[in-house]
């Protein structure tokens, strides 16, 4: 298909469909057809209850898994972006910042100790009143 022009690049993402799909749609499967015009896909989603469910989120199933933890170990007293990190099990620091910290920056789930001085080398971070109401489930 590539060489017919038909893709930009190799992998078609249908691994990730199979993998993320059932859990955004109480277990579907997704249905691949065969067509005269290529293949048809179809993804059985269970309308407004699976967007309301996205929305509610902050990232994937298994990035709010990691979420919980950098939640949690703010609950005592605020952290270091770096103890956040280890919390998380992150290895890589910007992989951390850009899909874990700054989300929950953004969804007011944590704040800055310093919010005046982001890069602060004495920056820390603390969870709000809305972070706590997510980890009690709420």
């Amino acid at each position: 298909m590539i060489q017919l022009g038909r893709f930009d690049e190799l992998g078609s993402g249908v691994i990730d469909v199979h993998r993320y799909l059932p859990l955004y749609s109480n277990g579907a499967m997704p249905v691949f057809q065969e067509s005269e015009q290529g293949v048809v896909t179809i993804l059985p989603l269970a309308g407004e209850q699976v967007s309301d469910q996205v929305n509610e989120q902050v990232g994937s199933p298994d990035e709010n898994s990691r979420l919980l933890p950098i939640l949690t170990a703010c609950m005592e007293k605020p952290q270091s972006s770096r103890a956040l990190q280890s919390a998380a099990g992150i290895r890589n620091r910007p992989t951390f910042h850009i899909n874990f910290l700054t989300p929950l920056l953004k969804q007011n789930l944590l704040e800055r100790t310093l919010p005046e001085k982001p890069t602060s080398r004495l920056q820390k971070y603390r969870i709000t009143e809305k972070g706590k109401k997510m980890l009690a489930g709420e």
